[in-house]
């Protein structure tokens, strides 16, 4: 389904090789492994439209990244946790909030605006996504992905009705052992997208060419947070603070 919604270059796949980024936080040494991370300075990328999100006390704040104007504050009945943006373009996107998983049981709110965040409406998908999520990825107002931490039905999902239904979502059958999803994303700059998924000691990065076909692996001991693309790169940043460049 999201070839429906994404204009993406017939490109061939090939496995990427590298001995070595030879920078600062280099991950990868040799040619046994597929792809390499190189660290790099933290930065925010500008992939909203120019708008981000954070927590102030009881409301989900969302702001202008140029200047840190306020457009909307969002109440919330639990506690802060995390918090995903995915902007369709600059007024339609979407926004879920996820309270801390108390006795195995997460809120995970989902909200939308077709007005910059001025309004909004909401939904409670609480049910609907059995796992913690990672990532959120709206493709259009009616497909969305969200990438989660396995728990029993999925680690990635799909909706292509705006969020009202769900189904788990496979990209590769015949790998086991996965434990968290990332919802796709699309370099604006090659108009590619990427998936990334936690699987074994390993994270594989697939692209979408007809099919997603995987791209190359890393490893990495801690847990991934965010992953995104800036400028025609993928960049990931780690729990512990740590952005680094997939190479």
């Amino acid at each position: 389904m999201i070839k429906t919604y994404l204009k993406l270059a017939a490109l061939v796949s090939a496995l990427v090789f590298l001995a070595g980024c030879g920078k600062k936080g280099q991950i990868v040494e040799s040619c046994d492994r597929e792809l390499a991370l190189c660290e790099t300075e933290v930065f925010i990328p500008d992939n909203n439209f120019g708008l981000l999100t954070s927590f102030e006390g009881d409301d989900i704040v969302v702001a202008q990244l140029s200047d840190g104007a306020v457009l909307s504050k969002i109440p919330i009945a639990f506690d802060e946790y995390r918090v995903f943006l995915s902007m369709i373009d600059e007024n339609e996107g979407y926004l879920l909030y996820c309270s801390t998983p108390g006795a195995g049981q997460m809120m995970k709110i989902l909200y939308f605006t077709k007005d910059r965040w001025n309004s909004y409406t909401e939904a409670d998908i609480s049910l609907k996504i059995d796992g913690y999520p990672t990532s959120l990825s709206a493709m259009s107002k009616e497909q969305l992905f969200i990438g989660t931490q396995m728990r029993s039905n999925g680690f990635l999902f799909e909706t292509t009705d705006g969020g009202r239904d769900w189904i788990s979502f496979t990209v590769d059958g015949s790998v086991q052992n996965c434990q968290n999803g990332y919802a796709p994303i699309v370099d604006q700059e090659n108009d590619i997208a990427y998936v990334l998924l936690k699987c074994g000691e390993n994270y594989l990065l697939y692209q979408l060419n007809d099919v997603w076909e995987k791209k190359g692996s890393f490893p990495l001991d801690t847990f991934v947070e965010e992953f995104f693309a800036s400028g025609g790169e993928l960049y990931i940043v780690d729990d512990q603070g740590r952005q680094f460049r997939i190479e």
